[in-house]
């Protein structure tokens, strides 16, 4: 939740993202982010300036934040903490 809060509050210049092919399909699992809403492309946050590294199995992406102009968030999500 703390990184969503600050994507929200466009707080993070630069922002690392790791992946590894591992799914968990846990009903209970937590979300890395949640309660912004994004109803078209054009209004979600991309990553500008993009690196990629491999790490075994494992990849990283990382890059510059790149902030829509408005920035949709679901209320319901950040009222219950």
């Amino acid at each position: 939740m703390l990184l969503s809060e600050m994507l929200q509050a466009k707080e993070i210049d630069y922002l690392f993202s790791y992946r590894a092919p591992l799914f968990f399909a846990d009903d209970k699992a937590r979300s890395v982010l949640r309660g912004l809403r994004t109803e078209k492309i054009d209004q979600g946050i991309r990553l500008k300036n993009i690196r990629h590294a491999s790490f075994g199995d494992d990849q990283l992406m990382r890059g510059f934040v790149d902030y829509p102009e408005k920035l949709s968030v679901d209320e319901i999500s950040f009222r219950h903490r």
